[in-house]
C-alpha cells in the first residue's frame, strides 16, 4: 500500500480563499505603503499615559498584526520608521526608541524631543542622535538647558541633509547663564540648512551654521526677569553683525527681546549697504522692551516693536 506524504501545510478553507481574493489583496505593497503612512500621520498623542501598545503614539504599528504580507510591508518600509516624537506626556519605552532609530535606515529622519523639565537622563538619546546625524531633514529639541547642552555638545558630525532646526529650553533661571550653542555643532557642516529657531539661547561667534539659512527666529521672555544678563544679549548681536554679509539666502528675520531696536536698525542698514540698497530680507520684526522701561543696566528706552 502506497502512503502519500502529509502535507505540512493545512488545506484552506472556503472562507480562507474567499478571504485571499478580497481586493485590498490585490493592492501594491507601494499603494499600502501609503495607506500606512496615512495611519501613522493620524494617530495623535494620547491625553494619559498609556497603558500598552494600543493606546500610545505607536499604535499604527498594530496593522503589522493583519497578516504577514502586511507585516512585511511596514518592516521593510523605512520611511513609515522616519518620524519619532518623544515627550513626557506620550513616552516610548527605550527599546522601541532604539527600534525606531534602526528601522528608519537611511531614511531622512523627522525627529521632535521634548524632554522631562527636571532629571531627565540625556546621554542615551545624545548616542542615538550622534549616530543618526548623517540623514535627520528635521530636528526640534525641547528641555532643560542642562539636558539640552548634554546633547548639543555630542552632535559633532557633518549634518548634510539638516533642513530645519529647532531648540528651545523648556525655563531659564532669572540671571542665569542662557543656553550657548557649542560653536562645534555639526561640525559647521550644514550646507541644507534653510530655518533655524533658537528660544532662550545664544549664538556662539562667528557661527557658521547661520551662512545658509532662509529663516532666522531669535526669541527670549518677554519679561524682563526672566532675560539673561545683557552681555549675551549684545553678544547675540554682535554674532549677527558678524555673520550677516555672509547670509544671501535670508529672507526673514525675527528677533524678540533679544537686540535694542537700535541694534536692529544697525543690523538692517548693513544688509542694505552690502546689497547695493536691496532689499533681500522680506521681513524683519524686532520686539523689545515698552517705551520706558529699561533693563536696570543704564540701556537705552526702546519702542515696543520695530518693523523694517
Amino acid at each position: 500500500m502506497h502512503l502519500k506524504p502529509r502535507s505540512s501545510r493545512p488545506p484552506q478553507t472556503a472562507a480562507a480563499t474567499e478571504t485571499l481574493s478580497c481586493t485590498i489583496y490585490a493592492l501594491s505593497p507601494e499603494l499600502l505603503a501609503q495607506i500606512f503612512f496615512l495611519c501613522r500621520d493620524a494617530v495623535h498623542p494620547p491625553a494619559r499615559r498609556p497603558t500598552g501598545l494600543a493606546d500610545s503614539a505607536l499604535s499604527w504599528v498594530l496593522v503589522s498584526h493583519v497578516c504577514a504580507r502586511w507585516r512585511l510591508i511596514v518592516f521593510e518600509w523605512a520611511g513609515l520608521w522616519s518620524h519619532i516624537s518623544l515627550s513626557p506626556a506620550s513616552p516610548i519605552p527605550r527599546p522601541w526608541v532604539r527600534e525606531l532609530f534602526a528601522r528608519s535606515r537611511s531614511a531622512p529622519l523627522f525627529v521632535s524631543i521634548a524632554l522631562p523639565p527636571f532629571g531627565s537622563d540625556a546621554a542615551w538619546l545624545a548616542e542615538l542622535l550622534a549616530t543618526h546625524t548623517y540623514h535627520i531633514e528635521h530636528l526640534e529639541l525641547a528641555g532643560a538647558p542642562v539636558a539640552l547642552h548634554a546633547i548639543l555638545k555630542t552632535l559633532v558630525d557633518p549634518a548634510p541633509t539638516l533642513r530645519t532646526l529647532h531648540i528651545a529650553p523648556t525655563h531659564f533661571i532669572t540671571g542665569g547663564v542662557p543656553l550657548v550653542i557649542p560653536p562645534s555643532l555639526f561640525a559647521n557642516v550644514t550646507p541644507r540648512l534653510r530655518t533655524l529657531s533658537l528660544k532662550c539661547a545664544v549664538l556662539p561667534p562667528s557661527c557658521a551654521l547661520l551662512r545658509t539659512l532662509r529663516a532666522l527666529s531669535v526669541e527670549f521672555p518677554a519679561q524682563r526677569c526672566s532675560r539673561p544678563p545683557r552681555a549675551f544679549l549684545r553678544a547675540n548681536a554682535e554674532t549677527l553683525s558678524d555673520v550677516l554679509e555672509g547670509m544671501s539666502e535670508l529672507k526673514t528675520l525675527c528677533l524678540a527681546h533679544c537686540c535694542s531696536g537700535a541694534e536692529v536698525c544697525a543690523l538692517q542698514a548693513r544688509r542694505e549697504r552690502e546689497d547695493g540698497g536691496g532689499m533681500m530680507i522680506k521681513h524683519v520684526t524686532a520686539k523689545s522692551r515698552k517705551e520706558g522701561e529699561t533693563d536696570g543696566t543704564g540701556g537705552e528706552d526702546l519702542q515696543d516693536e520695530v518693523g523694517l
